[in-house]
């Protein structure tokens, strides 16, 4: 009988290969710049590159030296109340330094709006000219307060200028001694009739009445009374005398030679 030779049996089992992973291999990693929201020197803003002067703020490259929402870094907002922009990454009124000291940011720069005549109680608001701006009202300098009603301010005080006579309409306007202020004019406190067809004539309203200062010899060529014994055209005479002579523009309209 042969014996046979027996021969180790080998199991051949399947590689395995265990890669080593670099450091910083990520799969995920797309190579975008993580945002600094205090960062205005530029990068990667998602898609975008931001400029010099941009920084990337929630996710939208802005322009952080001149945007007011958004003024030296990310969510800084300029107040409105002291400034109205932002300039060089700095909060401005005007492009010049922002308002300080309780101060309010006009048109026309930094404003106490408590004191300001011309902005008061708001920018923008003037006083009137013989007004004055006290907590950020306009008062009456002659009364320190406010005029009541209707009246304006004046260098007398508070008046009502559709009556007052020494401001009639406005402020200094003043009337005529024989006339009176109504609805905020000067007029005649009479009525006076039309002069008569055909006769160089002039019916003047007068402090007492209405008269014709062509032809009246106790008021002739104007208001105050005269003591004429004739009354020409404006012209005074008296014991065959001449005292003034015609007024021919008041009592034709038009001088003659």
């Amino acid at each position: 009988m042969m014996l046979r030779r027996a021969f180790p049996i080998l199991v051949l089992l399947p590689a395995v290969v265990v890669g080593c992973a670099k450091a910083g291999d990520d799969d995920d990693n797309d190579d975008v710049a993580a945002p600094d929201a205090g960062d205005p020197r530029g990068g990667k803003c998602g898609s975008t590159t931001c400029g010099p002067t941009e920084a990337c703020c929630d996710g939208i490259c802005v322009d952080v030296q001149a945007n007011a929402s958004n003024c030296g870094s990310c969510g800084n907002v300029c107040d409105s109340e002291t400034s109205n922009g932002c300039s060089g990454g700095m909060c401005v009124c005007n492009f010049g330094v922002a308002c300080t000291g309780g101060s309010t940011c006009c048109d026309t720069g930094c404003k106490n709006l408590m004191t300001d005549p011309a902005n008061c109680g708001m920018c923008g608001r003037p006083c009137g000219p013989m007004e004055t701006c006290q907590d950020g009202m306009c008062v009456c300098a002659a009364t320190g307060g406010e005029c009541p009603g209707n009246t304006s301010c004046c260098a007398t005080g508070c008046v009502d200028t559709t009556t007052d006579e020494a401001n009639c309409g406005s402020c200094g306007m003043a009337c005529d001694a024989d006339d009176q202020c109504s609805g905020g004019a000067c007029a005649c406190p009479f009525t006076c009739p039309m002069p008569p067809p055909l006769l160089p004539s002039k019916i003047t309203c007068c402090g007492d009445g209405c008269y014709d200062i062509c032809n009246d010899p106790a008021h002739c060529g104007g208001c105050d009374p005269t003591d004429c014994d004739t009354c020409d055209l404006g012209g005074c005479t008296k014991d065959d005398m001449e005292v003034t002579p015609p007024d021919l523009l008041n009592c034709f309209g038009f001088p003659f030679p």
